[in-house]
């Protein structure tokens, strides 16, 4: 969980710096496309302005040429007035005038040519660079629309990482406290589940620790078979295999008890002694003992053996 966690904290890095490095150049691009923008709006107003001035001078030389046919319409009359008049130096001038006139209007007529095609042509630039403006104006549009959609989706992509990576965190942390707040089994409880485990030879008592509070459990003895149920092939054979369960039984007991191989420690030892199932078992197992042959004789002999010490200290003591 904890890689999980990491892992998903660099992917959510490496979104946050391709978003910024994206965003930087996007605006860079944009800041370009802006200045070529500007640069050509500027191109293009000047052309505006020098093709509105040329229009301005077409239409002056237009009006200059509209003079000068006036004039010449006017003039020619005259020259041939004075032509008729027999009056040469009157001609002479009248004359130069006419030319003056003529070569006016075709300086003029020349200049209003040329002027069109400067202005035709200054027409066909601002046009094409208007075109030009307007398709870079809708790229940088175009641009723009991408920008904001990446950068939407990286957002996005960053939101959902964040979301996962706390998530994850949580996740890690929920399982950590848990397992911090796991509460261990008591030893109580794990003698009472030892205690509680059932014998070799089939004693049907559950030796139970008694939790405080409770009245002790009282222990349920079975009950021996009756005479008649046992077959008579195996009455000889009856006493061996008694006495073989009574150790079976009393090595299960130990066990139980916490003596044996399985013991826990010598404070579950105690604590089933303080709770008295020692002690009924011990008694249990010694009335069992007892129904034996074996076992009566031996306790005979103990018995006989405690009155021969009693009986011997009290001679010792009266002589």
């Amino acid at each position: 969980m904890a890689g999980r966690v990491k892992e998903l904290e660099s992917l959510s890095l490496a979104a946050t710096s391709r978003e910024e490095s994206l965003l930087q150049r996007m605006s860079q691009i944009k800041e370009a496309a802006d200045e070529e923008l500007e640069a050509m709006s500027r191109r293009l107003s000047a052309s505006e302005a020098d093709s509105a001035a040329r229009a301005d001078a077409l239409e002056a030389l237009h009006s200059q040429c509209e003079t000068l046919r006036a004039r010449l319409a006017a003039l020619r009359p005259s020259v041939s007035s004075a032509a008729a008049a027999d009056d040469d130096s009157l001609a002479a001038s009248k004359h130069q005038e006419l030319l003056t006139a003529l070569n006016q209007l075709e300086e003029a007529s020349e200049a209003k040519s040329s002027l069109q095609a400067e202005l035709l042509a200054t027409q066909q630039a601002a046009s094409s660079l208007r075109a030009e403006v307007d398709d870079l104006r809708v790229r940088n549009e175009h641009a723009q629309a991408l920008v904001r959609r990446r950068t939407t989706e990286l957002q996005a992509t960053r939101e959902a990482l964040d979301k996962a990576r706390t998530e994850a965190a949580h996740a890690a942390q929920a399982r950590s406290d848990a397992r911090e707040t796991a509460v261990p089994p008591r030893p109580a409880e794990l003698a009472l589940a030892q205690l509680q485990t059932p014998t070799k030879a089939g004693l049907a008592t559950d030796i139970a620790i008694p939790v405080a509070g409770s009245p002790p459990a009282r222990p349920r003895a079975s009950v021996p078979p009756a005479p008649s149920s046992i077959a008579p092939g195996a009455a000889s054979s009856s006493s061996g295999s008694h006495a073989g369960d009574v150790g079976e039984g009393a090595t299960a007991s130990r066990d139980r008890l916490g003596l044996g191989p399985a013991s826990l420690s010598w404070r579950t030892l105690g604590r089933a002694i303080r709770s008295g199932a020692m002690r009924g078992e011990l008694n249990k197992r010694g009335l069992q003992l007892s129904r034996t042959p074996i076992g009566a004789l031996v306790l005979w002999a103990i018995v006989a053996t405690f009155l021969v010490v009693v009986l011997s200290a009290f001679c010792d003591s009266s002589a």
